[in-house]
């Protein structure tokens, strides 16, 4: 049995259920989904039928490398040199009980990401960043419940390189941004000014207290924000929530695991990179209980 879970994380990040790592080498590529052109496809099909240290081979290889998509190319290389995969392969039992995966997962022939800030979650990449995103929205809102805020704002909106706070219509929040998408119990309220939309709005709590997460190690603005207010009568405070890294997790690794015969849960859909900024307002607290 393979121990993964002692494997490092960096190790680790991404791994294969496969019932018998052997079969994979003999997955056939979909090759209508590698080539940059279907006239390519009857001579490259002849490459898995040449001795791979011949000087054919070396020879083929050179040409493969000058015209095949980039993002393919260890997929690919791994057929002629066996080069090693950028993911760790082990069998269902050796992860079964160690970590957590989605229902009805883990699945033989699947592929898996874990984050740093689940290291011990592994999703599907076809759902990776969709999940991460909602993960990270969760955390902001629930350090801002457990800070003792009153209300949420948002002052500007940049999807992909492109501000689009003006386009933004309060009732469509929860449908264009994904924004409301938490345990917690929030109320939209109407925009206010040209410049800032209500998120949420929190009624007073009990108490306030410190909030742990590992999303906070990836915004300096959250854990300032967490400092000044345990430690003063903070009031308002802007903060950021950006959602910007790839983590390892892009279209050239799909691309690359799904030309040797890799599941990856469904079409990959790349990351959109989201960057918000929220003016927080608090209770004081001198009115907290």
């Amino acid at each position: 049995m393979l121990d993964v879970k002692n494997i490092p994380l960096h190790g680790r990040r991404i791994i294969m259920i496969a019932s018998d790592d052997s079969k994979l080498k003999q997955r056939k590529i979909d090759w209508s989904k590698i080539f940059i052109s279907e006239e390519d496809v009857s001579f490259y099909k002849s490459l898995l039928n040449i001795k791979k240290d011949s000087s054919d081979s070396r020879s083929i290889i050179k040409k493969f490398k000058d015209k095949f998509h980039n993002e393919v190319k260890d997929g690919f290389a791994y057929y002629f040199k066996e080069k090693r995969l950028p993911f760790v392969i082990c069998k269902i039992d050796d992860v079964i009980n160690n970590f957590k995966f989605p229902p009805q997962h883990p699945k033989n022939g699947f592929v898996y990401a874990c984050s740093d800030a689940e290291p011990d979650l592994y999703l599907p990449l076809s759902m990776f960043h969709s999940y991460m995103y909602q993960s990270k929205l969760s955390a902001f809102n629930e350090l801002c419940s457990a800070l003792g805020a009153k209300t949420c704002r948002v002052i500007s909106v940049e999807e992909n390189g492109k501000i689009i706070t003006n386009n933004i219509e309060i009732d469509k929040i929860p449908s264009k941004l994904g924004l409301l998408s938490s345990k917690l119990t929030l109320k939209t309220t109407k925009k206010t000014n040209s410049e800032s939309i209500v998120y949420l709005e929190l009624p007073k709590p009990n108490k306030i207290k410190s909030y742990e997460s590992l999303w906070l190690d990836s915004e300096p603005t959250w854990k300032s924000l967490q400092k000044i207010r345990l430690n003063n009568d903070l009031l308002k405070y802007t903060v950021d929530l950006n959602y910007t890294d790839e983590m390892g997790v892009d279209t050239k690794l799909a691309a690359s695991i799904n030309s040797i015969g890799g599941n990856i849960g469904g079409t990959f859909t790349g990351i959109t990179k989201v960057m918000y900024r929220f003016e927080v307002e608090f209770w004081p607290k001198d009115q907290i209980l």
